[in-house]
C-alpha cells in the first residue's frame, strides 16, 4: 500500500506538469521525454556534483546535531534514489532549505538560530521536506519542465533553466504562472510525503505543520511565487489553518 501511495505521487507529480502547462499536449510529451530520460539524469547528475563541490569548497557552517539526527532517523524509512548519497551542508543563505538531486541537502543557518530555533521534530520536518523533493524527483521534473519551455529537446537542462527565467523576467507572465503554478504542487506534494515520512520514522506527522507555521511567521507570512501560501499548505496537510 505505501509502494503504490509513493508511486502515486510520481504519477501526480507528472500529470500536475501536465495540467500547468495546459491544453498543449507537445509540451507534456516533451516533458515526459526528458523526465524518464537516463541521459538527462547522468546530465543532472554532473551539473549537481558541481554545485555541491562549490558548496563543499566554500566557509563551512556546522549543522546542529538534531538535523544529523533527524537524517539518520529518517534515511530507514525513505525511498532513496540508487545512486543519491543524502548528506547535509550548512549555508548562510537566506533559502531555509534546498535538495540537490545527488542528495545534498542545503540547510540554512536560520534554521537554529535564536529567532527561529526549530526543534528537534520541526527539524525532522524540514529534513522529511527535503527528501521527499528527492524521492519525487522534483528537482528534475523542474528542470525538464524548462526545457519543454523551451521547446527544444537537445537544450542543456542549465542553459533551459537560464532560458525560463530570461523568458520570465523579460515579461512572459503565462510562462510564470505556469512555473509557480508547478513549483507549488510539488512543494504540497512534498508536505504531505514529508508527513508520511516522519509517521514511518515514528515522530508525529503534525511537525510539518508547525515547521511550516513557524518559517511562515519568521518570513512575514511564508508565501513566495515558489511556495504556497501557509493556509493552503496547512489544508492540503488537513491541519486547522486557524493553527496561525
Amino acid at each position: 500500500m505505501l509502494r503504490n501511495a509513493f508511486l502515486m505521487g510520481l504519477t501526480l507529480c507528472q500529470m500536475a506538469v501536465a495540467m500547468a502547462w495546459g491544453r498543449d499536449s507537445a509540451h507534456a510529451a516533451m516533458h515526459e521525454r526528458c523526465f524518464s530520460s537516463s541521459e538527462r539524469s547522468q546530465e543532472l547528475g554532473l551539473f549537481d556534483r558541481l554545485q555541491a563541490d562549490r558548496a563543499r569548497h566554500a566557509q563551512p557552517v556546522p549543522v546542529p546535531p538534531r538535523f544529523h539526527d533527524a537524517l539518520a532517523r529518517l534515511k530507514k524509512v525513505a525511498r532513496i534514489p540508487n545512486g543519491a548519497r543524502v548528506e547535509l551542508v550548512g549555508t548562510h543563505s537566506g533559502s531555509s532549505a534546498s535538495v540537490l538531486s545527488s542528495g545534498v541537502i542545503f540547510l540554512s543557518s536560520r534554521l537554529w538560530r535564536d529567532e527561529l530555533s526549530l526543534d528537534r521534530e520541526e527539524a525532522a520536518a524540514v529534513i522529511a521536506h527535503e527528501l521527499a523533493h528527492l524521492e519525487l524527483s522534483h528537482v528534475k521534473d523542474r528542470l525538464c519542465e524548462a526545457v519543454a519551455a523551451a521547446g527544444n529537446e537537445q537544450i542543456p537542462l542549465a542553459a533551459a533553466t537560464r532560458a525560463a527565467r530570461q523568458a520570465v523576467w523579460s515579461g512572459d507572465d503565462q510562462l510564470a504562472v505556469r512555473m509557480m503554478q508547478a513549483n507549488h504542487l510539488r512543494e504540497l506534494q512534498a508536505d504531505r510525503r514529508a508527513a508520511e515520512l516522519l509517521r514511518l520514522a515514528g515522530l508525529p506527522g503534525e511537525a510539518v505543520g508547525r515547521m511550516l507555521l513557524k518559517l511562515a511567521r519568521s518570513d512575514g507570512g511564508g508565501y513566495s511565487g515558489s511556495h504556497p501560501a501557509l493556509e493552503s499548505r496547512l489544508e492540503n496537510l488537513g491541519q486547522a489553518v486557524s493553527a496561525r
